[in-house]
């Protein structure tokens, strides 16, 4: 399982973001909040992309390319569905500042809990003597190899073959 916490302040209203069963996956998984001291989740009623890019930006990933409806990743074993009929316009910094049924009055059970994919599409420019370089890691890689491995061995490459053919020039 793989946690980001995301700490923002909207109103006074001070909630936490992560994905949950994403199977392994960090940008992808079951929407789930931190509000008023307990996790809890989102229903999927009026859930869509507008929605999805909101999350996946509070989690720093640039956008999202999927919501998912019907727990599709699992729906929660228990705890409170905190937000339902959520109503985003996609440019919100975080879910509280978008319309919704209020905190906790859902109609839903955990079998209606939303997920997204964020868009795990990220370009790394590396520059100096007039050199450059660039590294696109694309969501179809991320799913076929570890991230840590793809990180580690970009870094280690980096050092090695990069940063010592700019010594030499």
């Amino acid at each position: 399982m793989v946690t980001v916490l995301i700490r923002i302040c909207h109103f006074f209203t001070v909630i936490h973001v992560e994905l949950l069963d994403g199977g392994g996956y960090p940008n992808q998984g079951r929407v789930t909040l931190y509000y008023n001291g307990q996790w809890g989740t989102v229903c999927d009623d009026q859930w869509d992309m507008n929605d999805a890019h909101v999350v996946c930006r509070m989690l720093g990933y640039p956008k999202a390319v999927a919501f998912t409806t019907q727990s599709t990743f699992g729906g929660a074993q228990d705890g409170p569905i905190w937000l339902d009929e959520v109503n985003c316009t996609g440019n919100e910094n975080t879910l509280a500042a978008c319309p919704h049924g209020g905190w906790g009055n859902s109609d839903c059970d955990h079998t209606e809990d939303a997920g997204v994919i964020c868009d795990f599409n990220y370009t790394v420019d590396a520059k100096g003597k007039g050199k450059a370089l660039e590294i696109l890691i694309t969501s179809a890689i991320s799913h076929y190899v570890n991230c840590d491995i793809i990180v580690g061995c970009l870094s280690l490459w980096f050092h090695s073959h990069i940063l010592t053919n700019l010594d030499q020039n």
